[in-house]
């Protein structure tokens, strides 16, 4: 029988007691022996605007070894380290049906807050093409693009993205990849704008920055290709990709 999930305790009065009209937050907790896609990852948010660059740790396979590195990188920087039950709850908030279980001890059969659907990513990148005027960037852009992509926790799997499913959506980023390169082995889709990395990375920077709502830009990786080339830094290309 798999265990309840632990709940993290309620916030003390001022009197020392938990208040009573507040209940402590269930939280989600990996239970599959299997490595999520993507590996697990962690944002230390206290770092988000001090330290964007040390603010993302892993990809890791294991929660234990996540948490001892994401708790080093706290300490060396004054932040109180995270329980392990609140980094599994993130990792499970982007992690897809059955690699967590929640505060019943049951599977969770629904993708976390985090994951993407393969309906809403086709959405999303029509909504992301409907901005396309320009035509695509050089080959060596785009595997430069994707160096970053590739380390961005924001590179998610789309659930349900298999078979004949993913016509539609391979139907919709034809528009812009012409041919395919070795760059989009490592391409899912961006947890930002909810739409395929394949398509997103060829597009013009005039053209990705029309299609971007403020709520869309809002979400990108501090370490993002778009902010970087905004700011007119020359992006390293992997020579792996």
């Amino acid at each position: 029988m798999p265990l309840p999930a632990k709940m993290e305790p309620a916030p003390a009065t001022a009197g020392g007691a938990a208040p009573l009209a507040e209940a402590a937050k269930p939280l989600l907790h990996i239970s599959s022996r299997e490595v999520p896609p993507g590996g697990m990852s962690y944002k230390i948010a206290e770092l988000s605007e001090r330290a964007p660059a040390i603010c993302w740790v892993g990809p890791f396979n294991d929660s234990e070894t996540l948490l001892n590195e994401v708790s080093r990188r706290c300490r060396a920087n004054g932040v109180a380290p995270p329980s392990l039950a609140a980094v599994e709850d993130q990792v499970c908030s982007r992690c897809p049906p059955g690699y967590c279980r929640g505060a019943d001890g049951r599977s969770a059969t629904q993708p976390g807050a985090f994951s993407l659907g393969l309906a809403e990513v086709i959405s999303g990148t029509k909504a992301l093409l409907g901005w396309l005027a320009h035509g695509s960037v050089p080959d060596a852009q785009i595997a430069a693009r994707s160096h970053v992509c590739n380390a961005c926790p924001l590179n998610r799997p789309i659930t349900g993205c298999t078979g004949c499913a993913a016509t539609a959506l391979h139907a919709v980023i034809n528009r812009i990849v012409v041919k395919p390169l070795p760059s989009d082995a490592v391409l899912h889709a961006c947890l930002a704008c909810k739409c395929s990395l394949r398509a997103k990375t060829r597009m013009r920077l005039e053209d990705v920055q029309r299609a971007l709502s403020p709520e869309s830009r809002a979400r990108l990786w501090d370490q993002c290709w778009i902010t970087a080339e905004e700011g007119g830094e020359t992006l390293r290309s992997d020579p792996r990709v």
